[in-house]
């Protein structure tokens, strides 16, 4: 049993059986209480656990995460975080030059529609603005991106996903089908080697966009790579090597495209491998190999974050 997971079940149901709900309950928990931790005063994130240096490119992830939690379990601590997190981005973006990431537009976007909070939404409409300015239409935001990650391509899924949902989250449609248009017209998300996580992880991803988008025209796209993602998946339930970023992601879009696989088997799979794979601390490593602790990869606060949001969305 997990330590901290293990002190969080005694608190919470003794020695009674555990059910599926209550363990999916306590690894919230569990995960909750360590990215709360690791939010120092400065408001951010490091990439590593104990890494008291703030990555400004996590935070809107992470914060994403843990309002997810939030609306399935309303921990007060939880909104003070997320709140002093929305504070925080005022303040950084104060400065109208600077580039907003996209994921800090898609948490404030979804914060003030979750509590009614006015300058997050006024913020979140002035950060989308900057990227139009730059980007006037989609297929123009996903040539900057694709131009940006030309040393690594197997990510333009991945940054093209954030960018989507960023526009679906101020209801800028035309935006979002204009990004995933322009990505399908150069055939950017591609799976060539089943144990890249990074392409594994940018399928997983772009097939979650395209299930927000709610168009027929996306159909056959998700479903091609939802069953090449079905196909791939290890006989443990993860994917790509026991990567644990790749195996949340398949799992994060295999999710939202329930309506294509037929067999949900691979679902149940690689939610059992995430939940088993927890580290002793209540955090994941980047991957693991199986055997005893600590015989696994080191810990990234934005794979914990993105794990739990997994595991979340596939309950």
């Amino acid at each position: 049993m997990h330590t901290l997971l293990a002190s969080i079940l005694a608190l919470q149901i003794g020695t009674t059986p555990l059910t599926e709900s209550q363990k999916d309950l306590a690894i919230e928990k569990a995960t909750i209480v360590i990215l709360q931790k690791q939010c120092e005063e400065v408001m951010g994130w490091g990439w590593k656990n104990n890494d008291n240096t703030a990555r400004a490119n996590l935070g809107g992830v992470i914060s994403i995460a843990l309002l997810e939690s939030y609306n399935k379990d309303t921990q007060p601590s939880v909104w003070v975080t997320l709140n002093q997190y929305v504070m925080h981005l005022k303040k950084i973006y104060l400065e109208k030059s600077a580039i907003p990431f996209k994921a800090d537009i898609e948490f404030l976007a979804k914060f003030a529609k979750q509590f009614d909070d006015k300058n997050a939404a006024r913020l979140s409409k002035e950060l989308f603005a900057r990227i139009r300015k730059i980007s006037p239409h989609g297929q123009d935001e996903y040539k900057r991106i694709s131009e940006g990650r030309a040393d690594k391509p197997e990510l333009i899924g991945y940054e093209i996903s954030l960018a989507i949902r960023a526009a679906h989250a101020l209801n800028e449609v035309n935006y979002a089908q204009a990004l995933a248009d322009a990505t399908l017209a150069h055939k950017a998300v591609v799976i060539e080697n089943g144990n890249d996580h990074s392409e594994i992880t940018s399928a997983g991803a772009f097939v979650y966009a395209l299930s927000l988008l709610e168009q027929k025209k996306y159909g056959k796209t998700i479903q091609h790579l939802s069953r090449h993602l079905q196909a791939l998946q290890r006989n443990n339930g993860s994917w790509a090597l026991n990567h644990t970023q790749a195996t949340a992601y398949a799992l994060l879009g295999l999710s939202s495209a329930k309506e294509y696989m037929g067999d949900h088997g691979a679902l149940k799979k690689a939610r059992h491998w995430l939940m088993n794979s927890q580290l002793k601390a209540g955090g994941w490593g980047i991957y693991n190999d199986g055997l005893p602790e600590p015989f696994v990869g080191e810990t990234n606060t934005l794979v914990q974050a993105e794990t739990l949001r997994a595991i979340l969305n596939s309950i």
